[in-house]
């Protein structure tokens, strides 16, 4: 059982800690006290496990650590504030002697996030996981291009979608068909499929209906009744009900008139008894009608379960074709390994590690999920019950916004009574904010269950019962900067698309709000240079805002490690290669036409030309943009329009337009026939803001850990809880597997008693969480202040029956204030509105820039990889190098480009074609799921590959027996293509075939990536001798083209041959490379 306890030095504090830490006060302060009081007490370092959520986070525990090492090593009075906060007595010369300890023995410092701990493991356990030796974690590229490949191959089976999209959307405007699977796949395949027993789906059984016949009997007898003398009031509620009931209406019939009343076991509609045998004829309806939503709710799971199997049966296929895995993945395979093999399991883990962990620490611990949790369960319990381990967690449930993420709060209360000889201890006292911020925290929170918002009649039990939930988690919170002004104020925003003074209460919110930029300016002009930090509940709302502030010429940076496709500038180069893919379309070839990229294109006259016209200039420069990204590569494309539009860009962009060559580049290496699977793979390749300025735009959810001396909350309109048509699902207890799924219920169905009472209670426990962790966002949110809190609502609503659920609103409601009305008044205010005045400078300003011209000529050097690191190229920038335009600006069509591609790809399968032959087709029918053009003429390629492989010279250099027949060393360098001049007697030769083997090395100074379609390496034992590069080339080109286009490749093939005797350590005259034109049946040596 947990011990209850409060605070006080580790050193008399039991070896088993929780504490529950509000915000601010002091969670890695206490568990950097743990770490250094178990190192001065002697413990090995790589005995120590320190675990957190985050990289940033792992990396300030690392950073806090140190730091508070070396201030003691310097100054007397800091080593004894260490010494009382560790309860360990030392002295500077031990301070100094443990900092370089930890240096010295670095490697062995385990601080590190979940994630890294797991994949450490998975390697050290790569056989008994039953993994693949070269698999690689990919943190979202590799997996968003694999699921989109599976989403195609799905789309084949169009029956099956077809049946899918009936049950799953039944009634419902859609978007298109792919968007609507990928969102359910991106919403549930993690969290819930894998999560859940395959039982789960089938928890909530079909109920039986009325046949036909039966229905039309029921009507009848009802159309009957019509005739009886009623009431007026009863007789057109009649009439109205079978006209749902005849059009199958179901939910509008259980919604209103007399149904609705019977469907509950009321006896009047509006005040007029229901007569006995007109609610005897409606009962069969109406029990009926409750059959047939439940029964279409049970088909809209299992096809949702349907959905998910086949996407699972797809995916792990492909994660390990592609040698992939996401960290997810890792966790649950290392959570069936523990579970499967128990403490064996456990001792072969820390065997394989190296180390035998006896204390573990764990921070953030309300952000664990279920998965992580039971990986780690198995050490606490026994490091719990051990005599030499100690245990260590903190968190705080209050904080648990990562639901969505599988992260499992209810654990963190549970393991007080599951782990052994545990002490729970509290930290309500906040060395964050100032007494206002702590006031206004109070007040909303304490009186939760009292609020308007929760309290409203029509709400339904879940809302009470979530507040209830938090309030008892709460505690009223206390600072120590109690000397520290502050100021909170609630304000009344603007309306979308018009001024503050003819907006009416009917329109949409902005989040462009010039009131929002006004009140940031008051706090940012402040001479004590407050940081600001602009906090906002999704991704989406980050770039208006962003956008506001810029235009009214504040620097910020927007974070949240948000895409480069947000920038101006790279919109409207990614508008070039939108013309690319798709040359009707008109917008994109507005903007380009009316933009400093028309003459570069050739475009000059764009505003004069007629639609015809545009349309046919449009086509030809899709064509030539996609023959120059094919044969240049993105990169160097893109290069050249980014440096066209850098003079006429704000100086700020050009760090995102070197953002996007650089990525462009490192795209070059897995290019696809089409611009959009870039401009898609783009949006996925997150970077920070690589500006640090005063304002900050983020997340809630990316304002975790962090503070600022003033935050704005502009964006708490959302309704609060998640919405109707969702999965929901349980659990039997915390960290058990989910054991009930269900879609979505709608309330006021509900309310009309259409589902069992097990099926509501279930769904009011779902909704409950959801409301809880919105409950938290807002807490998170208010307690990133330090002095000032500024919370922005939207105008109160005309014609509402009570409160709108909203965060907003449970702030204005909390504080006690009137309704919002008019835009800018001030409901609420607390503190000094001056009080950045009464603060000291806290923040540097930001070092003046040198003012630079933007010249169109500097930009070429700065593009690309940024300078401060190594310049990069790849052997694709150099196809063509030299040539004349009309052989690089050749152009095949469309659908010739994807055969090529199919074949290319065909042709780097195959390993020895006189060995192992060729893959069987249903291996090769596979690959064409990127290229759903040429799904249907699989047979017709096929049959030409085999042709091309049927080649006298192309099947010899894809055997082993070509390499065989020369005897060895061949002093010759022309005698075969594995030249080993030099290489003296072979004792122990051997050839092996390495297929699209990606490569890194350095070539004089530049860093070369790339990739090798084949390359075979003559070892003698283990140690490389020679190679022979082979590079297909599927182009259709007669045997006169054929001289230009071995001078068109030749540049790349040279970098080839540098880049493979650098990575295999030989000389440059051991590497032979060749060209293989597989149409044309030729092999021709280069180098």
């Amino acid at each position: 059982m947990a011990k209850k306890g409060g605070g006080g030095g580790l050193a008399t504090a039991p070896k088993n800690v929780i504490i529950r830490a509000s915000a601010g006060s002091g969670k890695t302060y206490q568990l950097t006290n743990r770490l250094l009081a178990l190192l001065f007490a002697g413990t090995p370092i790589e005995s120590i496990l320190a675990t957190t959520f985050s990289r940033k986070a792992a990396g300030e525990i690392l950073d806090r650590l140190m730091s508070r090492l070396a201030k003691a090593a310097q100054d007397s009075q800091q080593c004894e504030e260490l010494s009382k906060a560790t309860g360990v007595s030392v002295t500077p010369q031990e301070c100094l002697a443990m900092l370089r300890k930890i240096i010295k023995y670095f490697h062995h410092v385990q601080i590190r996030t979940l994630d890294s701990f797991f994949v450490r493991a998975a390697q050290a356990l790569n056989f008994e996981l039953g993994l693949w030796p070269d698999w690689q974690i990919d943190e979202g590229a590799e997996t968003e291009r694999t699921n989109r490949i599976i989403l195609a191959e799905i789309l084949h089976q169009r029956d099956r979608v077809r049946q899918w999209m009936q049950f799953l959307f039944k009634g419902q405007a859609v978007r298109t068909i792919t968007t609507q699977l990928r969102d359910i796949i991106a919403a549930y395949y993690e969290n819930v499929f894998l999560e859940a027993e395959p039982t789960a789906w089938q928890a909530v059984p079909k109920r039986p209906t009325l046949s036909s016949s039966e229905l039309t009997n029921v009507l009848a007898q009802l159309r009957k009744l019509s005739g009886r003398d009623y009431s007026t009031s009863l007789l057109d509620a009649l009439k109205a009900d079978l006209e749902r009931a005849s059009s199958e209406n179901w939910e509008e019939f259980l919604k209103r008139g007399i149904a609705a009343k019977v469907a509950v076991g009321e006896n009047r509609y509006k005040r007029v008894e229901i007569p006995p045998e007109l609610k005897i004829a409606y009962q069969p309806l109406v029990d009926h009608a409750k059959a047939v939503i439940v029964n279409r709710l049970v088909e809209q799971t299992l096809a949702t379960y349907e959905l998910l199997h086949e996407f699972h049966q797809h995916y792990t296929a492909a994660i390990r074709e592609r040698g992939i895995l996401r960290f997810s993945d890792v966790a649950r395979l290392l959570r069936d390994y523990v579970q499967t093999t128990g403490s064996a399991g456990l001792s072969l883990w820390q065997r394989r590690l190296g180390w035998r962990i006896r204390h573990l620490l764990l921070d953030e611990f309300q952000d664990t999920s279920t998965v992580q949790w039971a990986v780690l369960a198995p050490f606490a319990e026994e490091i719990c019950r051990s005599q030499d381990g100690s245990f260590f967690c903190v968190g705080d449930v209050k904080q648990s916004i990562y639901g969505w993420r599988g992260s499992e709060p209810e654990i963190f209360a549970r393991i007080e009574s599951e782990l052994p000889e545990v002490d729970v201890q509290n930290l309500d006292i906040t060395w964050r904010s100032s007494p206002v911020i702590v006031d206004v925290v109070n007040d909303v929170f304490s009186t939760l269950t009292e609020n308007p918002v929760i309290t409203r009649g029509d709400n339904l039990p879940f809302w009470r019962r979530a507040a209830e939930t938090w309030v008892s988690r709460f505690s009223t919170h206390h600072t120590m900067r109690v000397e520290y002004p502050g100021y909170c104020c609630v304000v009344v925003r603007q309306k979308a698309g018009q001024s503050e003074e003819d907006q009416t209460n009917d329109e949409d919110v902005t989040l462009e709000d010039p009131i929002l930029v006004k009140w940031i300016e008051e706090v940012y002009q402040a001479s004590s240079k407050p940081t600001i930090g602009v906090l906002v509940r999704k991704n989406a709302a980050i770039d208006p805002i962003v956008a506001a502030l810029r235009g009214a010429g504040f620097e910020v940076s927007q974070e949240g490690r948000n895409p480069v496709t947000t920038a101006v500038s790279v919109q409207l180069v990614l508008n070039v290669l939108r013309i690319a893919d798709h040359p009707g379309d008109t917008a994109a070839a507005f903007r380009l036409g009316h933009s400093p990229l028309a003459s570069l294109l050739g475009w000059d006259e764009f505003p004069r030309w007629d639609k015809p016209t545009r349309l046919e200039r449009s086509v030809e420069t899709s064509r030539r943009l996609r023959e120059r990204l094919l044969d240049e590569g993105y990169g160097k494309v893109i290069r050249e329009f980014a440096d066209a539009i850098s003079e006429h860009t704000p100086r700020e962009e050009h760090l995102w337009l070197e953002k996007l060559v650089e990525l462009a580049h490192a795209y070059d290496e897995q290019r696809t026939l089409r611009a959009d699977d870039f401009i898609k793979w783009l949006e996925h390749q997150q970077v920070a803001d690589p500006q640090l300025t005063r304002i900050r735009v983020m997340t809630i959810h990316g304002a975790k850990g962090l503070q600022f001396d003033a935050v704005f909350l502009p964006d708490l309109d959302e309704p609060v809880g998640r919405r109707t048509g969702q999965l929901v699902y349980t659990r039997p207890a915390p960290g058990k597997p989910i054991d009930w799924v269900f879609r979505g219920l709608n309330q006021e169905l509900i309310k009309a008693k259409v589902f069992e009472s097990d099926l509501v209670e279930r769904y009011y426990a779902f909704q409950q969480r959801c409301v809880e962790e919105d409950f938290s966002l807002l807490y998170v949110a208010m307690t990133r202040a330090i002095h000032g809190l500024y919370i922005f609502v939207s105008p109160a609503g005309s014609g509402r029956s009570g409160p709108p659920k909203t965060l907003a609103s449970i702030v204005w409601n909390g504080l006690r204030t009137d309704p919002p009305q008019t835009p800018g008044d001030i409901l609420f205010e607390h503190g000094q509105r001056d009080w950045f005045k009464r603060c000291p400078s806290n923040v540097s300003p930001p070092p003046a820039e040198q003012e630079t011209s933007p010249v169109l000529s500097h930009m070429r050097t700065r593009l690309g990889r940024l300078r401060r690191s190594t310049p990069w190229r790849t052997p694709h920038e150099l196809e063509g190098t030299g040539l004349s335009a009309d052989v690089v600006l050749r152009f095949q069509p469309v659908q010739s480009l994807a055969r090529g591609s199919v074949w290319h790809m065909w042709f780097s399968r195959i390993r020895w074609l006189d060995q192992q032959g060729v893959p069987p087709p249903e291996e090769l029918r596979k690959t064409l799921a990127p290229y759903p053009e040429l799904s249907q003429t699989f047979e017709t390629l096929y049959g030409e590959f085999l042709e091309m492989l049927s080649r006298p010279q192309v099947k010899l250099a894809l055997s082993l027996a070509e390499y065989q027949a020369v005897p060895l060393p061949a002093n010759n360098p022309s005698a075969n293509n594995l030249p080993t001049q030099g290489a003296g007697e072979l004792t122990h030769p051997r050839w092996e075939v390495f297929l699209e083997q990606p490569f890194v090395v350095d070539v004089s100074g530049t860093f070369c990536r790339g990739q090798f379609d084949r390359i075979v390496v003559l070892f003698d034992g283990d140690q490389p001798i020679a190679a022979d590069v082979i590079d297909f080339k599927t182009d259709d080109i007669t045997t006169d083209q054929r001289e230009a286009r071995v001078d068109f490749y030749r540049p790349q093939l040279i970098m080839y041959r540098e880049a493979a005797a650098r990575w295999l350590h030989v000389p440059e005259e051991r590497v032979s490379a060749r060209l293989v034109f597989t149409q044309l049946g030729e092999v021709i040596r280069v180098v």
